[in-house]
């Protein structure tokens, strides 16, 4: 006659226990698929493998992939996907390229107060990102150098200035690219990078958004300073913190001033730090004088 669904299924005992086959319960089987584990390599003292018996064996499997006195953790969850790709992605940058990082102070004052006033105008709010992209297209006009990608031996420029912004996703960073940045407006800027933004947190974002970048910019708006990896292939990112107010000497007199801290990192193999500290007084400049980011 047919047997039941719910009899426990076969299985064998731990290999090399050297014993008859054990069984295993539903919920076992469930758990143990759940977990990627072959539920025949489950050891068990009983008549059947349990659910407990999976999630103990889990347990020592990932505790022996731990260094010694490390304690047993709360969760443990393999890399899948895309973060493994960025982990991927990350490892490759450091391993290939020879990073190099240099910090600068600008004051954003009155870029802040022209967005401001161009939002007005605006169907979108601009923000200081926007205008920060655009600076550093102009900057990239003047230093072309930093316009660049390393790719089997050659170093490749371009006129074409394809900026990645890195966005945050839940499952991790995303870095939609903004073609041909020298050519458009802060308001097409920030029409565009919006859109992508919300593309990307929809995840409706296509494929080819996320290609042909050539320079990356990434903010943090919560932290002063940090120093953000290079994109695999290209060779400079700019790191935006956040602006804060300061006391400052102006003409001899201290004032407030609003500042911000940008930071960029090179790869020294295709670009001197000369280059970087030219690039960086050209983004200066075009952020403290803002007029011409907003004709």
């Amino acid at each position: 006659r047919a047997e039941r669904s719910s009899r426990a299924a076969p299985s064998r005992r731990a290999a090399g226990s050297g014993g008859p086959p054990a069984r295993s319960s539903p919920g076992a089987r469930t758990v143990a698929s759940s977990l990627g584990i072959d539920i025949a390599e489950v050891p068990t003292s009983g008549a059947r493998i349990t659910e407990a018996d999976v999630r103990a064996y889990a347990e020592s499997q990932t505790a022996s992939q731990l260094p010694p006195g490390i304690p047993t953790p709360s969760s443990s969850v393999e890399m899948t996907g895309m973060r493994k790709g960025i982990a991927d992605h990350m490892r490759s940058s450091i391993a290939n390229t020879a990073q190099l990082s240099f910090f600068l102070e600008v004051d954003v004052t009155d870029v802040q107060q022209m967005r401001r006033d161009a939002s007005k105008d605006s169907d979108t709010t601009i923000t200081l990102a926007h205008a920060i992209i655009k600076a550093c297209a102009a900057a990239i006009s003047r230093v072309p150098a930093i316009n660049s990608i390393l790719s089997e031996g050659t170093v490749h420029q371009f006129d074409e200035v394809n900026v990645g912004f890195a966005a945050a996703l839940d499952e991790g960073l995303i870095v939609p690219v903004i073609g041909g940045v020298e050519q458009k407006s802060i308001s097409e800027i920030a029409a565009e990078m919006d859109d992508l933004t919300t593309k990307a947190k929809e995840g409706t974002l296509l494929p080819d958004a996320v290609l042909g970048g050539t320079f990356t910019v990434s903010v943090l708006g919560i932290v002063d300073g940090f120093t953000p990896i290079l994109n695999a292939g290209q060779s400079a990112i700019l790191g935006v913190g956040r602006s804060v107010q300061k006391p400052v000497v102006r003409r001899n007199e201290v004032v407030v001033r609003e500042m911000l801290t940008l930071s960029l990192t090179v790869d020294h193999q295709t670009i001197d730090g000369a280059v970087a500290a030219a690039f960086m007084r050209r983004l200066q400049q075009a952020i403290e004088r803002p007029a011409p980011l907003f004709k």
